[in-house]
């Protein structure tokens, strides 16, 4: 027997085919079992545009204009404009992105969603 518990009789090449079906095992455990955990990113699979729309039902326009300063939101706004805008634009996607989590919280105190 050596060291590393392979005897003579040991296959090295069958040894290395029980290590990799080992890992491929572990490998598609860790898959499954974080497809069944729910995302803690609440923004996960939440297309900007859907956050878009839904801002803008809560808030209208003006407001929305007056909570995040930027020019697509005031000036002749729409939902293609803005995109392309936030698309664009990292600081302002992430400030609608943290309005939009800031709505959530606020419809959960008030019992509209759960």
């Amino acid at each position: 027997m050596s060291l590393w518990g392979a005897t003579d009789r040991d296959d090295p090449g069958e040894l290395r085919q029980d290590s990799r079906a080992i890992f491929a095992k572990q490998e598609k455990d860790e898959t499954s079992a974080m497809s069944e955990l729910p995302a803690k990113d609440p923004l996960h699979g939440v297309k900007l545009e859907s956050i878009l729309i839904a801002l803008v039902e809560y808030y209208g326009w003006a407001e929305l204009g007056q909570l995040v300063e930027i020019r697509c939101f005031t000036t002749d706004p729409s939902v293609s404009s803005s995109l392309k805008f936030l698309r664009r634009t990292p600081w302002a996607r992430t400030k609608v992105e943290k309005l939009y989590l800031h709505m959530l919280r606020e419809k959960q105190r008030k019992g509209w969603i759960d």
